[in-house]
Order: C-alpha cells, then structure tokens, then sequence
C-alpha cells in the first residue's frame, strides 16, 4: 500500500521542494497537482520534462476539475492536453476523473493512452470520484461502476453525513481490496483514511504540512506515521476510539497508541465524531454490532454522549456507572457491550490532589459546578457521598433544576453575577474546540478566594483559567483527570498495566507550553 503526499504548491520550485520533503518524511509517493500549479507555470512544464522523468516512479499526476476540488476553472480539452503531456513521462499512477472518462469514447481512447494495457487492466490508470455527498444507493452505484471500470485502481471518496458512513467506505473497501482506494473526506472522514490500510487499500493520501493541504481538514503525514503508527495497521489490528462531538482536540489518539506502542500490541485508537443528537449515538452503536469485523474493541466515551452511553448499557455497566448514570467506557465484543466510568476514581483523585486533601476532607468545600452533563453527574456522586454543599449552574433551568432535585443541592441559572462556592469546576465542552475563545461563566462572578478547576485539558489554560487566574484564584486543568480515566481505560480493554509515564509525555508533547505550568500528579 501506498502512502501518498499531498501539498498546495502554485509553483513547479515550490514543487520539487516539497516532494523532496514528502519522501524525507516517509511518503512512497507524491501528488502533482498540476491544477494547482498557476496557469503561467502550467506552461513551463517543458523545462521540468526532465526532471519529472528522473522522479517518475515516485509521482502521481492529476489535473482536477474546478467542480470537483480543482485549483481553477480550465476546459477539458485543455486539461486533458496538459495531463498527456506531463503523463508522458511514464509517472507510477495517472488519476483522471471517472464521471469525465464516461462523456465519450473519444475522452476514454485519450486517457487509456496514458496507461499500459497489461490483461484486463490499464495499469497505471488511477480513475476517481470526488463528486461529494449523495445517497448511500447513488453511491453504490458508482462503486460498482468504479470497480468494473478497467483501470488499474479506483478511488471513492465523499463527505460523510453520519460517522457510520466511514465503516460503509471500510466495508466497500474490504471487497475492492488493493484495487480500490475509498474513504470520506474532511475531519469526520479520519476513521475510514486510517483504517483503510487493515481493509487493503490501494494507497491513502495525507498533507506534507498541515499548513498547505489540499483538502480541509486533512490528516498529515506526520499524523498517520508517528500519531497513529500507520504502517504498523494490518488485517489483525484491533480498533480502539474516542466518540463524541468535538473529538479533534481530544488527545485520547496521543496517549493510547503511544501506549498501545510501548506494550506492543497490535491495535490503534482513532478519533470518531457523533453529533450531539441522541440519535446519532444510537445509529452509530447500531453500526458497530452489524460490523463485527470491525475489531472494534472499545470506545471513550465523551460529552454529549455519556448519558447516552449508560442507557445503552444499562445493567451491562459496573455499580459506579449505575449510580452516575453515566458511562465514559464502553467494551465491546461480538455479542454484548459493557461499561464502565473510570472518571469516578479519578475525579476523586483529581479533587484531592487540587485541593490538597483527603477524601473524607472533601465534604468541607462548597462546590459551584457548571453544567448538567455526564461529567457533573460523577463529580455529584463523589460529592454527596462526602456530603459536601453543591450547587448546580446551567443555561438550561430545567435540567439543573432535574439534576439537583435528584441529589438533594441547589441549583441556579446561567448567566448568574456571583457564585459563592470555594471551588468552582467547569463540566462543559465550553472553552475547547469552536467555543475555545469563551467562558461558561463571568469571570467577574467568581470571588478572589475561589479554587478554579476545568475538565478541559486541551487548550491546556482556558478562558475560564486564564481570566481566574488574573484575579488571584488557584486555577488547574483537566489533564491529569484525563490521564487517569484514560490509564484505567487502557487495562479495561487490554488487560495491561497502563505505562502512566508514556501517555503523560505523550500527552504533553501536544499541548502548548503553558502545560509544563501545571502541577503534576505522581504515578
């Protein structure tokens, strides 16, 4: 299988320097854009002949039409006139689109000029689709179309509407094998790019930078050979992942296959996007069960979904889960899924450590949590067990209004003008991903006196914090929770001992420096 990188280079020098980087950094083969290329250096492709040949194994050449992602608007005639002539340096593949080869017999004799006939294939022929989103029949149809269209490879790709999409490009990969590439685009498309390789695909594609990449939201080279050890996938790896919605600033992917690494499993862990909607957690779980040849071994499980996580497992989960009603674990395996929260124990840690007690001394805070999700459900369990002065804020009065009731604290509506607790904790998604830039609460709300805590880990200092921390609070991030959960995660589903000090390094080789300003646990 091929590794192929991708670059936005407008000019043949530009070019040459990158695909010169993308072997450096391990790609087997480089992507010419010559749509990318402007249309002046589009005409010196003469003086680079030479050069092409020299490098030709090593190069796949396309010129894409605007409708389908190209750089800018050309005719056909003139396309296809630029193609043959770069193609005639013999590159390893030419890809062409597929819903262009179909307008003629004359348009197909031009382009299976550019391959070899070898049997009943033209090698060197990579025919594609990038047409976007279409029914999942349309879609089907155009896979079949692709895999009897005689070249010597085919690629498939769209942007997927549910993250279940991703397993149907695994499964139309699984019957293409090495003829076929197949895979959605964009961030929600990373399942089915990194696992393509356990499924036989034919070559994926990934940035040379994430600073010029072809296509948003594009994985990079670095991102499949040193964060996800792509080239260690085959037909045996077992599937791990994190599912919620965001997950792109999740550094589950850095700390378990970092793990997963030093104890030499065969296994990888990749980040899935759920949309918040209930609905969606229930057709992605549904997905999963029908794909058992997924491997897909077990989940974290992240805001929105941990409620939703305990009402699938229900009885499945242990007696921590059932008493927070809500699960950041789940372990799956051909017949039945199970459970578990592994924030429970290491929230409590996590508390004792900030606050520099014992749990029994964690009743003699007053606590404002902000938030009504999964995680505040854990934080109330420890809580009332040590019988501590909550209360609860939300935008939504009803259901802190719900939740407080059902464990006998306050609760109060967002926005409010003053907390009053001695620590307060932030339990929503509010400050990471697209809500980076904001603060749950007024940090004009917050006394001097307080201890400010946030789950968030990743921007390591929130707005929250940083606001906290310039009126004169104690302030400390998520990111030893998160080590914790995780770690007991890890023995859940491997049987291993969790290699601690890894995953911490791991995880601190993703985050900003401001990271090394926080307090670290031991081991």
């Amino acid at each position: 299988m091929w590794l192929c990188g991708c670059t936005y280079s407008p000019t043949w020098s530009q070019f040459q320097a990158d695909f010169h980087l993308a072997l450096q950094k391990g790609a087997d083969l480089v992507e010419l854009r010559l749509d990318l290329l402007t249309p002046e250096e589009q005409e010196k492709w003469p003086q680079y002949e030479a050069w092409l040949r020299e490098h030709a194994d090593k190069l796949l050449i396309c010129n894409r039409a605007a409708e389908q992602g190209g750089g800018h608007e050309s005719s056909l005639v003139d396309r296809l006139g630029l193609l043959r002539a770069a193609a005639s340096c013999q590159p390893r593949l030419v890809d062409f689109e597929y819903s262009y080869y179909q307008t003629s017999d004359s348009i197909r004799q031009k382009v299976e000029q550019l391959a070899t006939r070898r049997e009943e294939h033209w090698e060197h022929l990579l025919l594609s689709d990038h047409r976007g989103e279409d029914s999942t029949t349309a879609l089907a149809k155009r896979f079949r179309e692709l895999a009897e269209c005689g070249a010597e490879r085919f690629k498939l790709v769209w942007a997927n509407r549910w993250p279940e999409e991703n397993f149907q490009a695994l499964e139309w990969q699984r019957q293409a094998n090495a003829a076929g590439t197949i895979f959605c685009s964009g961030a929600d498309g990373w399942p089915s790019r990194i696992l393509g390789r356990k499924f036989g695909a034919s070559l994926t594609y990934a940035a040379i930078s994430a600073e010029r990449p072809t296509a948003t939201d594009q994985l990079t080279l670095d991102d499949l050979l040193e964060l996800y050890r792509w080239r260690r996938i085959n037909e045996e790896t077992v599937v791990y992942g994190v599912i919620g919605d965001p997950v792109t600033q999740s550094l589950g992917p850095a700390v378990h296959n970092a793990a997963l690494v030093h104890e030499g499993l065969n296994a990888v862990y990749v980040p899935i996007r759920v949309p918040a909607e209930a609905q969606s957690f229930e057709r992605f779980i549904a997905a999963v069960q029908r794909r058992p040849w997924l491997q897909l071994r077990g989940l974290s499980v992240t805001s929105p979904h941990k409620e939703s996580a305990w009402r699938l497992v229900g009885d499945g989960c242990s007696a921590i889960g059932r008493r927070v009603e809500a699960l950041n674990t789940l372990m799956i395996n051909e017949t039945q899924i199970s459970g578990e929260n592994t924030d429970y124990p290491a929230a409590v840690e996590w508390l004792q450590f900030g606050l520099r007690c014992k749990t029994a001394d964690l009743g003699n805070y007053r606590y404002d949590l902000i938030g009504c999700g999964g995680f505040t459900r854990t934080l109330l369990t420890i809580l009332r067990l040590a019988k501590a002065e909550v209360t609860i804020y939300s935008r939504s009065g009803n259901k802190a209004r719900a939740l407080a009731e059902a464990n006998n604290c306050r609760w109060g509506v967002l926005p409010v003008t003053q907390l009053t607790g001695d620590v307060v904790i932030n339990c929503t998604s509010v400050g990471m991903g697209i809500l980076e830039n904001q603060s749950p609460i007024d940090p004009a709300a917050i006394p001097s006196s307080s201890q400010v805590f946030d789950a968030i880990y990743n921007p390591p200092e929130t707005k929250l914090l940083w606001e906290a921390r310039r009126r004169g609070c104690a302030t400390m991030n998520g990111l030893e929770l998160f080590l914790r959960q995780a770690a007991r995660q890890f023995t859940l589903w491997t049987g291993h001992q969790p290699p601690l000090r890894v995953m911490r390094e791991a995880a601190r080789r993703c985050l900003p420096a401001v990271t090394d300003q926080t307090p670290q646990m031991t081991s």
